[in-house]
């Protein structure tokens, strides 16, 4: 969104009054007039087959999936406003969202043994690492002094690596004792 703050008085007043996202701004000399970039972005999951490419079926509109073991897709849309994550069928049966906060959940990577989803999302003011069932129910905070995006589960399930959101490097977090909560 576009706001304007009044020089004057530190006013603060929004300019913009859709949800659209605004990128590069800019003001003609006497500042009345105020040009910018509308980020549309434009996000299908589609559904090929190898064997057909041209045969493509649009299922939703996704910023980030991945397949689960069980079959399922697991994606984060902003479907409903912010970015959620969510659940389908190859069919594109049965649209769940599992995620439903007022700050932005995203990048889902799904355990080996299909138990849990992890996550990013920024709901502590920093992005951290969370964890959900695969119902989206129990979700919980993972990280805690340095937060990112998941990258891989063990095989084992007991490690979480992930990407430093700070320092972009690759961070793990041991998932045996967040196991039994």
């Amino acid at each position: 969104r576009i706001y304007k703050v009044s020089d004057a008085s530190g006013e603060i007043s929004q300019v913009s009054k859709d949800s659209e996202n605004y990128g590069v701004l800019s003001l003609d000399k006497e500042a009345k007039v105020i040009v910018s970039t509308q980020v549309k972005e434009d996000f299908r999951l589609n559904l090929m087959n190898t064997e057909s490419p041209m045969d493509s079926k649009v299922l939703v509109d996704a910023t980030w999936i991945t397949f689960a073991p069980n079959g399922k897709i697991i994606f984060s849309s902003r479907m409903s406003g912010n970015e959620e994550i969510w659940s389908v069928n190859i069919s594109g049966s049965e649209q769940k969202q599992l995620t439903n906060d007022l700050a932005d959940d995203s990048i889902p990577l799904v355990s080996p043994d299909n138990n849990s989803i992890f996550f990013a999302s920024n709901r502590t003011g920093e992005i951290h690492v969370w964890r959900m069932k695969a119902d989206g129910s129990n979700q919980m905070q993972i990280t805690q002094n340095e937060g990112g995006f998941p990258v891989f589960v063990s095989p084992d399930g007991n490690w979480l690596y992930y990407q430093s959101a700070r320092q972009r490097n690759l961070w793990r977090v041991s998932l045996e004792a967040k196991n039994e909560e």
